[in-house]
């Protein structure tokens, strides 16, 4: 694993579910920082550290968009950040 370098652009292989992710109609801009319940989900094993904490960044401000709301999180949301917050540390064992 490489560290990336702020400014440069990591070449990433081509992965679908990212793509997906970023690509899903959304009633939001298409830049948006949050990652809704309908949204596609990907394979986590298949993304990078940088994927990986780029998605947990947009599915921790969906939470707490929802903790704003009457109904609260929704379940898939927090399933989602669990699922995120376990693979990230997993990785941060396995780091030298």
């Amino acid at each position: 694993m490489t560290d990336d370098v702020l400014g440069e652009d990591p070449v990433a292989p081509d992965l679908p579910a990212v793509r997906d992710i970023f690509s899903a109609p959304s009633h939001r801009s298409s830049a948006s920082t949050y990652l809704r319940p309908t949204d596609p989900f990907p394979d986590l094993t298949v993304l990078t550290l940088r994927d990986l904490q780029i998605l947990h960044s947009r599915v921790a401000r969906q939470r707490e968009a929802e903790y704003l709301t009457l109904e609260g999180p929704h379940p898939v949301t927090l399933d989602r950040l669990e699922e995120l917050t376990r693979v990230l540390d997993s990785q941060d064992h396995q780091l030298p």
